[in-house]
This record gives C-alpha cells, sequence and structure tokens, in this order.
C-alpha cells in the first residue's frame, strides 16, 4: 500500500539527483560560499563583524533563489502534464491523487532542501570571521527551509486548479504578495499604525505576518528588532509549516476536481462578437515565422491587452500608494517612477520571451520540425526574434510614458552621462550589456533544461554581479571605472560564445527530441 504511493516520488527524485544541473548548482552555491569567506578573510580584522556580513549576504542570494525557482519550478508541477495532455495517461494508472502530488511536487521539494542543506557545513565556517554564531546560521537556514515548504505546496495548489502554467504563476505571485508584502504595506499605510497606538485583531494579524516574512526574520536574526512596535524574531516553522500542510491537504481535495476533465476534441462553434472579431487570428503573410510566434507564443493582440493591464495595475497601484502616503509628489517623481517600474517589468518580459524562443518548440516537438525548414538558421533566430519583440511594446510604451511626464529627469540623466563619462557612462554601459547577455544566455540554458531556465539565468546574472561587485571593490577600489569596462567586455566576449553555442546546440537539441 505505501509503495505505490512513493514510486513515483522515488523515481522522480532519482532523475532531478541525477540530472547534471543537480550537482553544478550545488557546487556553484558551495564555491560561491567559499568565495565571499576568502575574499573576507584578508582583512577581517578591518570591519566589524565580517561574518556576520558575509552570512546575511549568502541568505538574501539564497531567499532570492527561492522565489525565482518557487515561481517557475513549484507551479509547473501538475499544469505541465495539463498542457502536454499527459495528465489523464497518469490518471489511467493506478496511482492515487496524494502519489502523483507527492512525485510531481514534492520530490522538487525534497531536491531544493538537499540544495540548502548542501550549504550548511560550509557556511558554518563564517564563525571563524566573527560576528556570527553556530545557532545563528542554523536558524537562517530554518527561515528559507521553512519558506521553501511553503512556496512549494503554494505553487503545487496553484498548479493543481490552473490549466495553464502562467495562470498558476500568476495566482502564486499574488497570493506571495499579499503575504509578505501587503502586510508591511498596510502597516505603513494604515492611519492606525502610524498614529502610534495600533489596538485591534487587524493589528495583530498584521504583525503576525510580518513576524513570518523570511526577510524580515532574516534581517532580525541578523541586525535584531528594528523597534517602533515591530516584533521580534520568532520562528517561521509554525507558520510555514501549518500554512504549507494546509496548501498541500487542499491541492490533494481538490485534485479529483481540477484534474479530471479532458478538454474536448471538437469545441463548439461560439457566434462571432465584436470583441472575439478584433481578436481573431488573421492569416500569415510572407514572414510566417514571425506571424506565428506573435500570435501564439507572446498571445497576439490578446496578449498585449493582458501586457497592459498588467503594467497599468504595477504602476497605478504602487502610485496610488505613494500618492497616500504623501501630501505632495511631483510630476518628474512620477514619470521616474513609471520608467523604473515599467523598466523592471521589460527586464522580466526580456527574459521569459527568451526562455520561450526555443523551449516552447522543444516542449511541443517542433524544433526538429523547424531545423529542417530550407532556411538559414540565422534567418530562422531573427524571424523568431522579431515575433517575440511584440511582447515588449507594452512596456515600452510605459516607458516612453514616464519620460514624457519626466522630461527633465531624462536631461539631467543624459547630461550627467555626457558630462561624467568616466563614470556614469562605463556604468551605464555595462548594465546595458546585460540586456544581450542575460537574454542569450536564457536561450541557451532553455536547449540544455527542461524546466527552471528563468530561474537558473537570474540566479546566474545575480551571483555574477554580487561577485564582479566585490572583486571591484577589493581587488580595484582605485579603478573602478576600467574595471567596468573590462566587465563589459567580458560580457560581449560571453554573449558572442552563447550566442555560437545556441547555433551549435540547435541542431543537437533538435536530433535529441
Amino acid at each position: 500500500m505505501i509503495r505505490p504511493i512513493f514510486a513515483l516520488f522515488i523515481r522522480s527524485l532519482r532523475e532531478d539527483n541525477r540530472a547534471k544541473f543537480t550537482p553544478i548548482a550545488r557546487a556553484t552555491l558551495v564555491l560561491v560560499i567559499l568565495f565571499f569567506i576568502a575574499m573576507n578573510q584578508r582583512d577581517f580584522a578591518r570591519r566589524p563583524a565580517p561574518g556576520l556580513q558575509v552570512f546575511f549576504l549568502v541568505m538574501v542570494i539564497n531567499l532570492f533563489g527561492l522565489v525565482i525557482g518557487g515561481i517557475t519550478a513549484f507551479c509547473s508541477a501538475i499544469t505541465e502534464e495539463k498542457e502536454d495532455d499527459t495528465l489523464g495517461l497518469l490518471r489511467m494508472t493506478n496511482l492515487s491523487p496524494v502519489a502523483i502530488l507527492l512525485g510531481k511536487g514534492t520530490s522538487r521539494l525534497v531536491s531544493g532542501m538537499l540544495l540548502l542543506i548542501s550549504q550548511v557545513p560550509f557556511s558554518l565556517l563564517c564563525v571563524t570571521l566573527g560576528g556570527v554564531s553556530a545557532a545563528h546560521i542554523l536558524k537562517g537556514y530554518e527561515v528559507l527551509l521553512s519558506t521553501l515548504f511553503l512556496l512549494c505546496n503554494l505553487g503545487l495548489l496553484m498548479s493543481v486548479i490552473s490549466r495553464k502554467t502562467g495562470v498558476a504563476v500568476a495566482l502564486t505571485v499574488f497570493t506571495g504578495t499579499v503575504l509578505y508584502v501587503g502586510a508591511p504595506m498596510a502597516y505603513v499605510a494604515s492611519y492606525e499604525f502610524r498614529s502610534g497606538q495600533p489596538t485591534g485583531p487587524m493589528h495583530d494579524a498584521i504583525t503576525y505576518l510580518i513576524a513570518n516574512n523570511p526577510m524580515y526574520q532574516l534581517a532580525t536574526l541578523v541586525y535584531g528588532s528594528p523597534g517602533g512596535g515591530f516584533p521580534a524574531y520568532q520562528s517561521p516553522l509554525l507558520f510555514h509549516g501549518i500554512a504549507g500542510t494546509v496548501c498541500f491537504l487542499l491541492a490533494w481535495a481538490l485534485f479529483g476536481r481540477f484534474c479530471s476533465g479532458t478538454a474536448e476534441s471538437a469545441p463548439r462553434k461560439k457566434k462571432a462578437t465584436a470583441g472575439a472579431k478584433l481578436l481573431r487570428i488573421p492569416r500569415p503573410g510572407t514572414r510566417a515565422m514571425v506571424w506565428k510566434d506573435f500570435w501564439f507564443l507572446t498571445g497576439g493582440r490578446r496578449g498585449l491587452i493582458a501586457r497592459f493591464i498588467g503594467y497599468s495595475v504595477l504602476v497605478f497601484g504602487m502610485l496610488s500608494l505613494v500618492l497616500y502616503n504623501s501630501n505632495y509628489v511631483d510630476s518628474e517623481d512620477v514619470g521616474e517612477m513609471i520608467m523604473s517600474f515599467a523598466g523592471m517589468g521589460l527586464g522580466v518580459e526580456l527574459v521569459l520571451s527568451s526562455a520561450r524562443i526555443f523551449g516552447l518548440e522543444r516542449k511541443w516537438l517542433t524544433l526538429s520540425s523547424l531545423i529542417t525548414m530550407p532556411i538559414s538558421l540565422g534567418r530562422i533566430a531573427r524571424h523568431k526574434v522579431l515575433g517575440m519583440l511584440g511582447s515588449l511594446i507594452p512596456g515600452l510604451c510605459f516607458v516612453a510614458m514616464g519620460a514624457a511626464i519626466a522630461p527633465d529627469s531624462v536631461r539631467e540623466l543624459i547630461y550627467h552621462i555626457a558630462e561624467n563619462q568616466r563614470n556614469q557612462a562605463t556604468l551605464f554601459l555595462y548594465m546595458g550589456t546585460h540586456l544581450l547577455a542575460v537574454p542569450l544566455l536564457t536561450c541557451w540554458l532553455s536547449l540544455k533544461m527542461r524546466r527552471g531556465t528563468v530561474a537558473a539565468a537570474l540566479s546566474i546574472g545575480v551571483l555574477w554581479n554580487v561577485i564582479f561587485g566585490v572583486l571591484a571593490d577589493e581587488v580595484f577600489r582605485s579603478s573602478q571605472e576600467g574595471w567596468f569596462m573590462f566587465g563589459t567586455f567580458l560580457l560581449v566576449v560571453v554573449s558572442l560564445l552563447l550566442a555560437r553555442g545556441i547555433a551549435r546546440t540547435l541542431p543537437l537539441a533538435a536530433a535529441a527530441d
């Protein structure tokens, strides 16, 4: 009775641990920890509590990886089977719903826990630098493990009730934002809290959510409670354990309701309305590949409308919060905020589009057909990039709107870059090359990995900048501009190597599929 329940779980766990990416990820995180310790060991006598600084930096990087990994890996546990129409085959076997949930979701949880636990012995070396004890380090990993448990089961629940991975990701992000970001924002925005005399059940609920925020827990663990009515550090096991268990039980209870039906092979025809005619997919023109990627990979007009709505909610929601807490906001500040949030959205959209360019072709098993077309690989890549660029139109429109609202800020930025070429220009050039390197890295990883491409690419990008910043501060203190120029040169070389790697990997990936 017990063995069939864990059959899929054991098989998935073996596959995850035998994959090439798993030992590489563990070794990379361990090497990063040792790198931070080595860089701080040289001048530990001149810094207050260097071990504490290294420990907090490692915790923040791990927490960032957990959030990105939880969004990309856990939310696709069941939806990938729905999208591939293979969930019905799993239901036809002798596997029960709990066996499928354990095999598809909990196996990824165990793999993530092993990735964190493998860092503990090396993180304990921070004790030798001073400023942190072994108990603090173990409590920090307690926060990360408990947060991972909740994120995994929350993503599993959203994956059960959603039909597509994108919907599951959106629901998980919304729920996580309400739990971890909504409570601090309510604390700041509420007049009851700003008056200095918070009382009532609402205050208790908000302070309890703040106390269980993983970032707040790590900050209070390292630097102590900030005071002012904020709670002190408390163990996260109770909140995250109960919430994660409830999410798993809900996924189990709702599995039969949301994972039993199949799509009709011949859907009923609906009467075309004016809106449906507007969103109707037109016939392909001379560039059929561009047409296919725009309408089927980015969503076409529906995708553009959805992105405009998403950017509007993000930008005007944050503006409403700022206006609520401020008596007066200058138009330049509003324009800068719009450009900042739209720019962040553009970066995320660029990475996601890069992962879909060839990743969806592999998922749909059409990459081999794409390669056999009588056109060159360069032309295929250009047409697919043109088809994906349509998804960037909403973000570019909001950036342009922010620039129109705050023209003085744009002119000031251009003036600083022109007048201080050795400082601002090199930094902007270095950051601008990320717009080339990170999408190419994401596209290359999509040909190497089946899932977790975005998480891996963003994690590598963050580690690159952290290590680069440490080296710039430690080795080239008197020549920051030259170091940024050297970093720009390295990113350009890496981008060229990745482009060549994509061209060489495409035929191999097509043959493997």
